[in-house]
């Protein structure tokens, strides 16, 4: 827990960009998220979620006016005992996207607004459900970051990865 900041508690846009080494386990994880303590940040309250369910990293955010969220979590089962980086981004157009190393996995349109909190932001929890992972290189960004930016990030960490 880092804490509730000023500087990322009203974005219109982010992303978030996390380097994690996966491992076995077939629940729900969470890799960082901005909410209530102990409740799925942008699935049943305000804010968001990246997060590994069932192998297949997610990203979620609660709409704006609090009728419910968006969340995307289809596409690649990460291997185990590999690095990998997961990206979630959310555009001032409202578009919520989620990558896995440098491929755009899944986008879908929220139409509004993501539910803007003060709650603290958390890495390797959500909901009490710890990630019990490696973690590196953390990387939040007020703005959505390109394709072709988020694949610049990937190069200039893959290195220390062995990848």
């Amino acid at each position: 827990d880092i804490g509730a900041s000023s500087i990322i508690d009203n974005l219109n846009e982010f992303t978030v960009c996390v380097w994690i080494k996966t491992g076995t386990g077939t629940t729900e994880r969470g890799i960082i998220s901005k909410g209530p303590t102990n409740e799925f940040s942008g699935v049943t309250t305000d804010g968001w979620s990246l997060r590994i369910r069932l192998g297949v990293p997610g990203f979620s955010l609660r709409k704006a006016d609090n009728s419910g969220y968006s969340d995307i979590f289809n596409g690649t089962n990460i291997e185990n005992d590999t690095w990998c980086m997961i990206t979630g981004s959310f555009d001032s157009a409202t578009v919520l996207k989620r990558y896995l190393n440098t491929t755009l996995e899944q986008q879908t349109t929220m139409g509004q607004s993501y539910y803007k909190n003060t709650h603290s932001l958390k890495i390797g929890v959500l909901n009490s459900r710890e990630l019990n992972r490696e973690l590196s290189t953390v990387l939040l960004y007020n703005r959505a970051l390109s394709q072709s930016e988020i694949a610049q990030n990937y190069e200039s960490v893959s290195g220390r990865h062995g990848l």
